[in-house]
């Protein structure tokens, strides 16, 4: 029924519905988005079915608006990027029907709500750039009704070798380049190049060797902080000493982290420091059904978890508001 419904939207939707990494553009496509969401449910033991939902970090809004087509009271939409905002704002209103949506510009970390006000709070492929993921683990429980859950799915296990391999490649293109691609991610300009440019544009009359010099000693530095420590060595000849090492790598035009690696475990005692009892499953997939998604099931059964957890690329963390 759901598919069928987002298949009535106008075009204009439709379009939103195309985007990285899924790809919404056949009737099987969806369905298996949606099997996607109703396994993740099903594994957090909870019917949203008549209940009100914030999803953190969630984007354009089209898993709000699932949500919303298969039963939830309510959904609120929150995103920190106006944009994105902006954009699922504008395709709720083209629907040729109300979908209790509600979007809003805002941080995870400071969640614009009462206590207590929300049955279940979700993050999907988003808590792996937050900021400040202990405030948003802080405030999740906070808007938690007693009873309610967390849901924290994610793709970025640290606990799978494989997984650190490919993130830390594209935690090395993004800080280092050169230019280009790998699966997910494109980079046109590294952040040591960017801020190589900013660092050029502020004092023109640096040498070569002097910007190279200052691009790489401050990597991780942002914004204002990037910027006193420009000054730091053209006033006082204070050499900045932020060389990469690893680790996710931060955006110098705007702090945006590229991507955090978890341990689902420290994860699970995280989220039990914040008052919720915590469960943590692998993620293996099936969203296309089958064999795949039975032996899934399975294997993501919490008993499991500490063996699983070195073979799934993903894994998803439950915790239940006492």
């Amino acid at each position: 029924m759901v598919l069928h419904l987002l298949w009535l939207l106008p075009a204009a939707v439709l379009a939103v519905l195309v985007y990285v990494p899924l790809l919404l553009t056949s009737p099987g496509q969806v369905d298996r988005y949606i099997r996607l969401r109703r396994t993740i449910w099903q594994t957090a033991g909870v019917d949203i079915v008549g209940k009100r939902v914030l999803d953190a970090g969630g984007g354009f809004g089209i898993n709000a608006l699932v949500t919303a087509l298969l039963g939830a009271a309510e959904v609120h939409n929150l995103d920190i990027h106006r944009g994105m905002i902006s954009t699922c704002s504008a395709y709720l209103d083209l629907l040729p029907f109300h979908v209790p949506v509600f979007p809003i510009v805002g941080d995870v970390a400071y969640l614009p709500y009462a206590s207590a006000y929300f049955d279940i709070v979700i993050s999907i492929e988003a808590i792996s750039h937050y900021h400040e993921v202990d405030r948003f683990l802080s405030e999740a429980s906070r808007v938690l009704k007693p009873g309610g859950t967390l849901i924290i799915v994610d793709t970025n296990n640290g606990n799978n070798i494989f997984v650190r391999r490919k993130v830390r490649a594209i935690w090395e293109l993004f800080e280092n380049g050169p230019p280009g691609s790998l699966p997910g991610h494109t980079v046109e300009r590294p952040f040591v190049t960017k801020r190589r440019d900013i660092a050029q544009r502020l004092y023109p009359q640096l040498s070569e060797a002097e910007l190279n010099l200052l691009a790489r000693a401050t990597s991780g530095l942002w914004g204002d902080e990037l910027k006193a420590a420009f000054r730091g060595y053209v006033d006082r000849g204070v050499t900045p000493t932020s060389f990469y090492r690893g680790g996710s790598p931060i955006d110098p035009l705007n702090g945006v982290y590229i991507e955090y690696l978890f341990d689902p475990t420290q994860l699970g005692r995280d989220v039990a420091r914040h008052g919720l009892t915590p469960t943590v499953h692998s993620y293996f997939g099936g969203a296309r059904g089958g064999v795949l998604h039975l032996a899934n099931r399975l294997l993501s059964q919490p008993v499991l978890a500490p063996l699983a957890l070195k073979l799934a690329q993903g894994f998803i963390v439950v915790g239940k508001k006492r």
